[in-house]
């Protein structure tokens, strides 16, 4: 496994709480990579790449020696609100998008490009999950 601090690491940081999924996948393909099956270890590993706060938050849980490394992920998940692939977005998201750029406006190329890529992150998530229609 990579050191906790070394470059090109695994890093979550709290901030983007939609990345919680993406950060435990990728972990978990490391424990594969690795070899790492130990339950203790993998909760250990498992907290190597946070931030001070969320560090020691997480290894306060309540089963963090006792539960197995599933149900302590589940309990890290409810910990995060949102941070469940069925709840990235909502249909505020995006009116508070089209309301925030139509009020500032898109001055270069590169305002642009990242409305742009915003915009399909959200519409695309609402459409996959029946919240919007294609066509909206």
């Amino acid at each position: 496994m990579p050191r906790c601090n070394s470059h090109n690491t695994l890093v979550f940081d709290g901030k983007a709480i939609w990345e919680l999924g993406r950060y435990f996948s990728n972990l978990e393909l490391l424990f594969s990579d690795c070899g790492i099956m130990d339950e203790a270890e993998k909760k250990a590993y498992g907290c190597c790449y946070l931030n001070i706060n969320d560090h020691t938050l997480w290894k306060s849980i309540d089963g963090y020696t006792t539960d197995s490394y599933d149900d302590w992920r589940a309990k890290i998940f409810e910990l995060h609100p949102g941070s469940e692939e069925n709840a990235w977005f909502n249909q505020t998201n995006l009116d508070l998008l089209l309301t925030t750029t139509h009020t500032t406006g898109i001055c270069s190329l590169s305002e642009l490009g990242e409305f742009y890529c915003t915009y399909l992150n959200i519409s695309n998530f609402l459409v996959s999950k029946g919240i919007i229609a294609d066509l909206e």
